[in-house]
């Protein structure tokens, strides 16, 4: 049986990269023990999470199988992107947005 599709994930799109980031901020805190756990096993998770927010859960069995993490989602490049198949230029931007929030400040 097929799921039945709402707008609320178009709503989304609209949303800033900022509130993804936001929203995903619990699991970068480095702060309690607790967290630092689920931070470790949650993070093939949290990218999950992140391409279902952002209704991008036709690119999920891509991403899983070239096991890409949380830490490797926060270096993909725009040709990663393209050898991972996200072609379009809204889930391109979208995701390249996010990947600048996520990546560590030098």
């Amino acid at each position: 049986m097929r799921k039945r599709h709402s707008h609320q994930c178009l709503d989304r799109l609209k949303r800033e990269p900022t509130d993804f980031f936001r929203d995903l901020s619990p699991w970068m805190r480095h702060g309690s023990s607790t967290t630092r756990q689920k931070l470790k096993s949650s993070r093939r998770n949290a990218v999950v999470a992140l391409l279902e927010e952002m209704c991008l859960q036709k690119y999920i069995e891509k991403f899983r199988s070239q096991e890409i993490d949380l830490e490797a989602f926060r270096h993909l490049t725009e040709s990663d992107l393209d050898e991972l198949g996200v072609l379009s230029l809204q889930p391109r931007q979208s995701l390249l947005a996010l990947i600048r929030q996520l990546r560590p400040k030098v």
